[in-house]
């Protein structure tokens, strides 16, 4: 087999997705056999007569077409799967190697800053630098369903395993065979779902949100060892390396049933996920430790593990104190540390880093300022770092009317958000207007709700550093910023895209080093 890595890995879960598809459909498996030897064998312009007279002559069964159709789409999902795990091992195996890349690991900086001689306290002023953080968005318009895109993230996972045999491949692309890419089941199975519910969102983005918690580890670890290599062991490296987000279900982009009733209880269920996932971790992490000589860590471990199933931690600081108690008190009860216990010792590691990372929340809760907008009356209100922050809106005819009374309070994390699509400035301090009119605390001492601008199309782009100008200069929007920490702005990645087109990620990039270039004492002390 001749082609690239990637080319023969997407060839190869093709041929085995294809057999996959001949054990049910096997006319289905024939005509997917067809379409892929002309596409591989004759040139655009025979391919493309070839194709639509296969198309022709499928169209006279319309089950058989429809079956084809799904199959088809499936077959181009699984091969671009494959591209995708490819594409990742190409990208590991270069930096392996020491050729060109377009960026450096941890241990590669951290050399040339000691070469540099840059002393531990400027490492450590840089290190503020090293962060991420992204915004993911639950979609009602996504056209996947939600058992698919579990199915199909088995797939990837199994794909990116180095031992994973091609009985747990094919057994993974018969689960991908099986389920619907477009309609969820309801809840009895017994109808089909046209479009998602908040709730399916919810599950959807949690299943992400599991591959997201499992990978987080890595990159700290790295860090770690890469500064104590190199003569840092003085740099503290605990502050987690991201900021994780969500849009809430019903962003804007659709869903007329989410209100503040769906609202809380996401909210709610991230919380109890996360709860749960660290409960998990810790039963994991004590596995081989038994016996008198750990009863006193066995006995610690369920307090913890009860706090958690009764969400009894107040803050976040505390859980990790915990967390990281668990541990030295694990390695004060041996002498010599076993296997067992440098086992568990690691696994609470990295437990502590996923605890400073996703706290008691999981993620924070971004909300669009016109997320809610329907014909009912949408109410929240939120408590962020565990002060009261209003955002009531109260909707008739598209107008918001005086705040009243809100439910009980919905608790978001570290700081409240409220996104602002931004053609230009005004739309920014529209948004600003509403919170003040809808009670909160906006330009003085308190406030907490940050107005973030959303920068989507080429133009928006274009004007962003424009826009940041005239919000900093405003007299009352620039003193917001003020006292809620500092100037947050987002760039979107699909639908910039989708609105501008695939060459719109050098603007992107150039739209960050601007906005990052800004010196923020030229609009006063204490702004950043």
């Amino acid at each position: 087999m001749s082609g690239s890595y990637s080319t023969r890995l997407q060839d190869r879960i093709a041929e085995l997705f294809i057999s996959v598809v001949a054990e049910t459909h096997p006319m289905v498996a024939s005509l997917l056999l067809k379409k892929s030897h002309v596409v591989h064998t004759k040139p655009l312009g025979a391919a493309t007569n070839d194709l639509q007279q296969l198309y022709e002559d499928t169209a006279r069964d319309e089950m058989m077409l429809l079956q084809v159709a799904e199959m088809d789409a499936k077959l181009i999902d699984v091969q671009w799967r494959a591209r995708k795990t490819a594409g990742i091992s190409v990208v590991n195996a270069v930096a392996q190697s020491h050729q060109v890349r377009t960026g450096d690991t941890f241990a590669e900086l951290l050399e040339r800053f000691c070469r540099k001689n840059l002393p531990s306290h400027v490492v450590q002023s840089l290190l503020y630098y090293a962060h991420v953080w992204p915004s993911l968005t639950t979609h009602p318009t996504n056209p996947c369903s939600l058992a698919y895109t579990r199915v199909g993230l088995k797939l990837d996972k199994i794909l990116s395993d180095k031992t994973a045999t091609t009985t747990r491949i094919v057994a993974a692309l018969r689960e991908i065979r099986d389920t619907s890419m477009e309609f969820d089941k309801s809840q009895d199975g017994t109808a089909l779902l046209e479009k998602k519910s908040p709730q399916l969102e919810l599950q959807e983005i949690l299943s992400i949100l599991s591959v997201i918690y499992d990978s987080v580890a890595g990159p700290q670890l790295r860090l770690r060892e890469a500064l104590d290599r190199f003569g840092y062991s003085d740099v503290v490296s605990d502050a987690p390396l991201m900021n994780l987000n969500v849009w809430c279900a019903g962003d804007g982009d659709g869903n007329p049933t989410m209100d503040h009733v769906l609202l809380r209880a996401q909210v709610a269920a991230l919380r109890t996920a996360i709860r749960k996932r660290y409960v998990a971790d810790l039963q994991h992490a004590s596995i081989d430790l038994g016996g008198e000589s750990f009863a006193a860590f066995a006995t610690q471990k369920e307090l913890v593990i009860g706090n958690l199933l009764q969400d009894r931690y107040p803050a976040d600081a505390a859980l990790v104190s915990d967390v990281v108690a668990l541990k030295e008190l694990l390695l004060s009860l041996v002498g010599n540390v076993p296997v067992e216990v440098k086992r568990a010792v690691s696994h609470l590691n990295e437990l502590a880093i996923k605890c400073r990372t996703f706290g008691l929340r999981f993620v924070g809760t971004d909300v669009r300022h016109n997320s809610l907008l329907g014909s009912f009356q949408a109410k929240m209100r939120f408590s962020a770092c565990r002060q009261k922050a209003r955002v009531n809106y109260q909707w008739r005819d598209g107008r918001p009317e005086a705040s009243r009374s809100c439910p009980p309070d919905v608790t978001i994390g570290r700081a409240a958000e409220v996104r602002t699509e931004t053609r230009s400035a005004a739309n920014a301090v529209a948004a600003l207007a509403l919170l003040r009119l809808a009670g909160n605390v906006v330009a003085a001492p308190g406030a907490v709700i940050n107005i973030v601008p959303l920068f989507e199309s080429r133009q928006d782009l274009e004007g962003a550093p424009g826009t940041f100008h005239t919000l900093a200069i405003d007299p009352i929007f620039g003193l917001h910023i003020k006292h809620v920490g500092g100037f947050i702005a987002m760039i979107a990645k699909s639908d910039t895209t989708r609105l501008s087109g695939p060459g719109v990620q050098g603007r992107q990039e150039e739209t960050v080093g601007r906005l990052m270039a800004v010196h923020p004492l030229s609009y006063g002390s204490g702004f950043s």
